[in-house]
């Protein structure tokens, strides 16, 4: 429904989130986002689809041009990787 009302606006889906997503999937998504070169975003579902959806177009509008956007916990050091059971909502 989403894709016909779009039409010819419409460049792709980004369907890897899942419940309390983890920082790695909104980096992911954005990166998804960037390659497709996407102005909009469009999310359809519940909390963690939109929280995801947010972060993806905090990377793309403040991100790095041409490069990946990281989101850090701001307790963690500089080069922790994220850890799956990092969601969303603890980042600053």
């Amino acid at each position: 429904m989403v894709q016909k009302a779009l039409g010819k606006k419409y460049v792709g889906v980004f369907s890897d989130v899942v419940p309390d997503t983890g920082l790695h999937i909104v980096n992911a998504g954005a990166e998804y986002g960037r390659k497709l070169e996407a102005d909009v975003l469009v999310s359809v579902g519940g909390g963690s689809v939109i929280d995801t959806a947010k972060g993806m177009a905090i990377c793309l509008a403040k991100g790095e041009v041409g490069g990946p956007c990281r989101f850090q916990h701001p307790q963690w050091p500089r080069h922790t990787p994220h850890r799956d059971s990092d969601h969303c909502g603890d980042w600053q």
